[in-house]
């Protein structure tokens, strides 16, 4: 009886483990990616961020380096976000460097950039970024 109570009690850590191995691993869909610029050039560095619109989605996201970002998304509509930040001097309180986000809200706290991903991924996603947006077109 003890012998059979072991067996099971392994049986179930084994599946347990077995399960938790799938969780949080690399994103499957479709590879996307493509360029960022900010004022007419390569973004140097940032981040770009992927958010599903279902809710119930995973935000995604990624390094921007020399204007580039590369990586796996599932198929569907998303709202984008890119965030970039650069030194601004020092604070003087904790005698550190302190650094301040550049990249204007419409292009991410309030974004107004989107993606639409397709079933075979999209290489070549443009994200042209500028200090104002254009205005609306008059009516």
């Amino acid at each position: 009886m003890i012998r059979s109570g072991r067996l099971a009690t392994a049986v179930a850590l084994v599946s347990l483990l077995t399960g938790l191995t799938g969780c949080g691993g690399a994103p499957t869909g479709a590879q996307v990616g493509g360029t960022v610029t900010w004022r007419g050039g390569p973004l140097p560095e940032g981040t770009i961020t992927f958010e599903p619109a279902d809710p119930a989605g995973r935000p995604e996201g990624t390094d921007v380096r020399n204007g580039a970002f590369a990586l796996k998304l599932l198929p569907g509509p998303y709202r984008v976000k890119v965030r970039a930040s650069r030194a601004a001097g020092i604070d003087k309180v904790v005698n550190a460097p302190k650094f301040e986000q550049y990249i204007p809200a419409q292009y991410n706290v309030n974004t107004t950039l989107t993606a639409d991903v397709p079933e075979g991924g999209d290489p070549a996603l443009a994200f042209a970024l500028v200090d104002q947006p254009a205005p609306p077109a008059a009516r």
